[in-house]
């Protein structure tokens, strides 16, 4: 997810400098080794051509690697924000799970993916659940990463895509049959909205879960 508007950062954080790689391409190296496909949320044309020379400078690339896709903003989803970019992505996405990271959270790590992705794994997980994401210690779910069924998430965005408004804390308010995982350590969740949160990242930590919460459970 890269169509926000960096605001309080001062600048695009998606080309903005972090551990010798840029916010982009570090979330881009993460995702390779967890998923076949690679949408890119951008929500302009114009964007998306910044982004695909960035990529191809920094690799030293001739084409975008196979597996790796731009989604400009649709027209169809009246809200703006991250809820129009899952929105574009999942209308375009073939696969029936789809992972969701925003651009903005550096310390995401293999170790939190791949306990995500066994998570999902398990079989009563798989036929009932919904979506599963991490709540941090003080309560907030961090948006917009998650993973979850592709065609739940967009039917409720698609019952949603004529309003004006669609913050993305209503995908976790009402779609059924969510868990959240609740980390001991939770500074790999943070959020980067200004230059300066990058000068304390998060020690480098084991992963331990608290506990886990199922949450929203249709009878």
């Amino acid at each position: 997810m890269t169509g926000g508007d960096s605001t309080r950062f001062g600048s695009d954080k998606a080309l903005a400098s972090i551990s010798e790689t840029t916010f982009l391409l570090n979330q881009l190296q993460l995702l390779k080794t967890h998923c076949d496909r690679i949408l890119i949320s951008v929500k302009n044309y114009e964007r998306l051509e910044e982004y695909r020379k960035h990529i191809l400078n920094q690799w030293n690339l001739e084409k975008i690697p196979k597996g790796i896709s731009f989604i400009v903003d649709s027209p169809d989803f009246n809200s703006r924000g991250p809820s129009k970019g899952i929105f574009s992505c999942l209308k375009v996405a073939s696969t029936n799970l789809v992972l969701s990271i925003p651009i903005d959270m550096p310390f995401i790590k293999d170790i939190h993916l791949n306990y995500l992705r066994n998570l999902y794994e398990r079989d009563e997980v798989r036929r009932y659940i919904e979506i599963i994401s991490f709540m941090q210690n003080n309560g907030k779910v961090p948006y917009p990463f998650f993973a979850g069924k592709t065609q739940s998430i967009l039917h409720f965005l698609n019952s949603m895509k004529t309003s004006l408004s669609v913050p993305l804390k209503r995908i976790y308010e009402k779609i059924p049959n969510q868990i959240l995982i609740v980390p001991k350590i939770d500074g790999f969740l943070r959020n980067i909205n200004r230059p300066i949160s990058l000068e304390a990242p998060p020690s480098e930590v084991s992963f331990e879960v608290k506990k886990l919460i199922l949450r929203h459970v249709n009878s």
